[in-house]
This record gives C-alpha cells, structure tokens and sequence, in this order.
C-alpha cells in the first residue's frame, strides 16, 4: 500500500508478482483525490529487465510498460505508459541495503468530460483531448526485513505540471 501527498493525495494499493525470470507485472487500484474531486482508478504494468547489473555495467535497466483508467463523475482518463526504469543496489558496511531508482515513462493519455446538460448547444464544448504526457519518478526501496520493504518516491508530471510524493510499505506473500 502506498500514500500519496501533492497532486494527487491519496492511497494506492499494489500486487507485483514475478511470472519469469526476467520479468514482473502489477495490478494498482488507486482513490486519489484531484483538486477536491475524487478518482477511482485501476492500473497494471508489465516490466523486463533488459539490462541487469554486472561486469562493467553499473545498473539494472529494465522497459516498463503499463495502462491506466481513472473515472471521477463526469470526467475519464486513458493512459498508455512506455519508458525505462534503471537502479542500483547498495549494501552498506552494516549490511543493509538500499535500492535508489529513477525512471523516465512517457503516456498518452486520453481524457474526456461529458457535455454539461445546461449548457447550450450553441455554446463550443471540447469533450475530449489526447495528450504525450512526460513523467520523472525518482524512489529509493529499502528492504528492511526479508519480507517487508519500505518505498518512497517524487512522480514529476508534465500533464498538469504536478508534483506527487508517495510512502509505502510492502510484503512479500
């Protein structure tokens, strides 16, 4: 489970399971709440590792691809996300490990609204948009116990130029 603070505020839920050696996908549900309005919304994602870290190669590179649904009232988003994830791990002289990571997503995103009733049909209503949008996200995982990880993250979004910092906790099942 994840909270996040900024834009949006609010809670996310999370299940990642590896299906291959190389590869994991997760399924989200997320009530985030936008400028007083609130969103359900449901997600999933698929990423490989392309790239692992070894030899002379500093860091795990890994393709990330997902799809996103967002509804709140009259309003609906469609996302579709392409971009790449890279991190490197640390152990520290205690023993402890840290995971910083940082990825670049680009999205499309499909947004509609519906036509307001009292509106008159004189009245110019642009109903629906598609955007590129352009995300940032910069995090650090620390596995603090062999099945418990604790998460933070900064998600920078050209979309509505919006900051979101997220903190969550996870347990392998």
């Amino acid at each position: 489970g994840f909270f996040l603070a900024g834009e949006p505020i609010g809670v996310i839920a999370q299940f990642r399971t590896g299906i291959a050696d190389k590869m994991d996908v997760g399924i989200q549900l997320c009530v985030p709440n936008f400028d007083g309005g609130t969103v359900l919304g449901v997600a999933g994602d698929a990423k490989y590792l392309i790239l692992p870290e070894k030899g002379n190669f500093p860091l795990d590179l890994a393709l990330d691809a997902g799809f996103g649904y967002q509804h709140a009232d009259k309003h609906t988003l469609v996302d579709f996300d392409l971009g790449g994830v890279a991190s490197k791990k640390f152990v520290t002289s205690g023993g402890k490990t840290l995971v910083p990571y940082g990825s670049l997503m680009f999205a499309i995103g499909h947004a509609s609204v519906d036509r307001p009733k009292n509106l008159p049909e004189s009245v110019k209503f642009e109903s629906s948009n598609t955007d590129l949008d352009v995300n940032v996200r910069v995090g650090l995982d620390w596995p603090f116990r062999p099945s418990y990880e604790a998460m933070t993250e900064i998600n920078l979004s050209s979309r509505d130029e919006t900051i979101a910092i997220s903190f969550g906790l996870m347990t392998r099942l």
